[in-house]
């Protein structure tokens, strides 16, 4: 029976559902086509009720009620009708019953049919029209009428007897509390459909925001990302302190000839996804990779005590890195060059963010590692002075350093 009542409602639904309609909007369009179902059950019911009982007057006004409501049924089929069926509806609601009432001798002999005016204020208040309370105002001014007129107008044909009013006071409060019970339980539950559907987006919504926020902390770090999402404008700072590593893989570009296309990335991503463990388990920030070139830094954006050590450790980690997987025996090899000093940082740009560096610091660092020598960590005069006591070093002497001219450097060889 449920079934079959959505399947009718669904059909109607399809014919005075604009495509632009909110879920809300449905809901109520389908509660005004709920109620005029049910009007004409009960009318058709009552009508055959009062027909039986040689009510012929009041027969026929259920069964003019029922062909109304059927025949605004009919008419939202134009999907303009909805406001128009909906006012026609309610005027019937709250007129019809009174008259049948008065029909019938007043309050008492009908058994209080006019109680079945109050679906018309509390359709109003379902479709939640703006007045709402009019209707209410309406129904309790028709009310009052009902017992002012009290015995005053009574046709002599329908002389209901006592105990026929009382069925019928009993009918109708039965009727009126039914009619106003199904539909609402039906809204409560389309309502709680639709609370299940909003929590269901809701929650579909937090996983894509789990899921954005999460690329977007593997894109920058997260205090950037922060600033960014809070629109404070350009995001740039100078950091006065700071330790860059560069590494290359040497023999990349022969090795990568022959190799195609989909084995190539799948190593440089296994290589690389190492080095990105590595980064964040030392508390260092990787900052980008160009082609077979990764670039990490230390103490930048957030403060790392100690960082210029913890960015040597990497250094010698990496290279551990490539012993354990035999890289060196496939002809690869890491060479890399390690500095440190002041860099300006930030996020430039709209499209296609990413957290980058500037200034010398940034430019020695990657000099020394392209003059570096496969297998071996060049690090700079700077960076010696601050890790000579924990770490093993070979001077290798002044090299020339393009665009920068003799600087004396050093190799990492390990811990000391």
């Amino acid at each position: 029976m449920g079934r079959d009542l959505d399947g009718l409602l669904a059909s109607l639904e399809r014919s005075f559902v604009d495509p632009d309609d909110t879920d809300e909007q449905r809901m109520r369009k389908r509660a005004l086509v709920l109620g005029l179902v049910a009007s004409v059950l009960v009318s058709l019911l009552g009508g055959a009720a009062f027909f039986m009982l040689g009510l012929w007057p009041i027969a026929t006004l259920s069964f003019g009620a029922a062909a109304l409501d059927a025949l605004l049924v009919a008419s939202l089929r134009r999907r303009q009708s909805y406001r128009s069926v909906l006012w026609a509806h309610m005027a019937a609601n709250l007129i019809l019953p009174f008259v049948a009432q008065a029909l019938m001798g007043g309050i008492m002999a009908s058994g209080c049919v006019g109680l079945w005016a109050v679906v018309a204020p509390l359709t109003a208040v379902v479709q939640e029209m703006g007045g709402a309370w009019i209707w209410f105002l309406a129904f309790l001014a028709l009310q009052a009428l009902a017992l002012l007129q009290g015995l005053a107008w009574r046709i002599p044909a329908l002389p209901p007897s006592p105990q026929l009013s009382l069925m019928l006071l009993a009918g109708n409060l039965t009727g009126v509390f039914s009619i106003l019970y199904f539909p609402l339980q039906y809204l409560n539950k389309v309502r709680r459909v639709l609370q299940d559907k909003v929590q269901a987006q809701s929650q579909a919504l937090a996983l894509e925001h789990d899921k954005t926020e999460r690329l977007l902390l593997n894109i920058l770090p997260a205090p950037v990302a922060e600033r960014l999402k809070l629109g404070s404008g350009l995001v740039c700072e100078a950091y006065p302190d700071v330790s860059i590593l560069f590494a290359d893989i040497t023999g990349f570009t022969t090795f990568s000839a022959g190799l195609p296309a989909r084995e190539l990335v799948t190593l440089l991503d296994s290589v690389f996804s190492l080095f990105d463990a590595l980064a964040e388990e030392n508390g260092l920030e990787k900052i980008k990779t160009i082609g077979d070139a990764y670039m990490v830094a230390g103490n930048v954006p957030a403060e790392l005590e100690g960082h210029m050590a913890i960015a040597a450790e990497m250094a010698l980690q990496m290279q551990g890195v490539f012993h354990e997987h035999a890289l060196a025996a496939r002809g690869l090899n890491l060479r890399m060059g390690l500095h440190c000093g002041p860099v300006v940082a930030g996020v430039i740009g709209t499209s296609k963010f990413s957290f980058d560096m500037w200034g010398d610091t940034v430019n020695i660092a990657s000099r020394l590692e392209s003059h570096s020598e496969a297998g071996r960590i060049q690090v700079s005069d700077a960076a010696y002075q601050r890790l000579k006591a924990h770490y093993q070093f070979e001077e290798r002497g002044s090299i020339e350093l393009r665009g920068r001219g003799s600087m004396r450097t050093w190799w990492l060889k390990g811990r000391a």
